[in-house]
């Protein structure tokens, strides 16, 4: 919290809400280097964090300069609250690109739609005649898991599904343990998609929890 209310002070307001009775706040508050704004509503669990759907101790809320909840999550991971907030910080360094090479168009950063997930990120789609490759990017606490379902498929926009085929770097339904990085790429493969395909839908399946990326552009019409 302090090297980020430090190092990204141009860009991040840092905001600390305590949910400790008023005697435990102040002491704890005395002995900390806190550089950010520290507030407490005295209200515990029952005050903002109530209303923030708070279930668990340290809770981060990531909200836009326009008031829009961006994501929401509990639990402390080493580097995982600052790599949660680099996709959103440094958002306008990731521009979607389209170019070609030979007979295949590649999609660097492809614009979505909505998404559920800030665990997996889609960096690049690659469009070829045989099959489309997805280059994918998982974000979780080190020693955590990743998985993605064997039964994941795309979707165009007449509904059709194109599944999954093969996977580089991960096995389909087993648990992959992240590294000490938090970070790792893997990729997946489906059939090509039809000529003039302007927008896919990542679907991993019917699952609350599964990932779901949708309106994925394929085109910059």
């Amino acid at each position: 919290m302090k090297e980020i209310s430090e190092t990204w002070k141009d860009k991040v307001t840092v905001i600390s809400l305590s949910t400790d009775t008023e005697k435990g706040w102040k002491e704890i508050s005395k002995t900390k280097d806190m550089s950010w704004v520290n507030l407490n509503d005295f209200g515990g669990m029952s005050g903002l964090a109530a209303k923030y759907n708070v279930r668990g101790i340290p809770h981060y809320v990531i909200i836009s300069p326009e008031g829009i909840i961006l994501h929401s999550w509990s639990g402390y991971g080493k580097g995982l609250l600052k790599r949660k907030l680099n996709k959103w910080v440094n958002k306008s360094d990731r521009v979607m690109s389209v170019k070609k090479e030979g007979n295949t168009t590649i999609v660097d950063f492809p614009i979505e739609k909505s998404s559920n997930t800030e665990t997996v990120e889609i960096n690049r789609i690659e469009l070829t005649g045989s099959e489309t490759i997805f280059h994918m990017k998982a974000f979780n606490s080190p020693g955590y898991w990743v998985s993605i379902g064997k039964d994941t498929f795309l979707k165009t926009e007449d509904g059709t599904h194109y599944p999954l085929t093969s996977a580089d770097g991960i096995t389909p339904d087993e648990r992959f343990t992240m590294p000490e990085s938090g970070e790792y790429s893997f990729k997946l493969h489906f059939p090509a998609l039809p000529a003039g395909t302007k927008t896919v839908d990542f679907i991993e399946g019917d699952c609350d929890s599964c990932f779901k990326i949708v309106g994925l552009s394929l085109t910059q019409e």
